[in-house]
């Protein structure tokens, strides 16, 4: 059974799909953040030495977790449109010849 709280941080499916909402823009948010305090860490920096540069790589890292599922199913589904066609290319008797 889907509610209401279920729809907004999975989407569609229970597991997510094509409209993942809050779950993949979150996991993008801390990975943006992450990112950031590793550069920081690597660098010998404070973790907050200028906390806009940490605002700006969470608000990307939450607009790629919140694309991503939408890239991820378009390039699924051009991936089965070229495999049909590749099948339909072959089943026409068009073999590719080794030379």
């Amino acid at each position: 059974r889907l509610d209401v709280w279920t729809l907004l941080v999975f989407g569609d499916s229970v597991w997510g799909g094509e409209n993942m909402t809050l779950l993949s823009a979150l996991v993008g948010a801390s990975a943006g953040g992450c990112l950031q305090y590793m550069s920081n860490g690597i660098r010998r920096l404070p973790a907050m030495r200028n906390p806009w540069e940490m605002v700006i790589f969470i608000g990307l890292g939450t607009w790629f977790g919140h694309n991503f599922p939408r890239w991820e199913s378009n390039l699924i589904a051009n991936l089965e449109f070229e495999r049909s066609q590749r099948i339909a290319y072959l089943r026409k008797g068009n073999l590719p010849r080794a030379e």
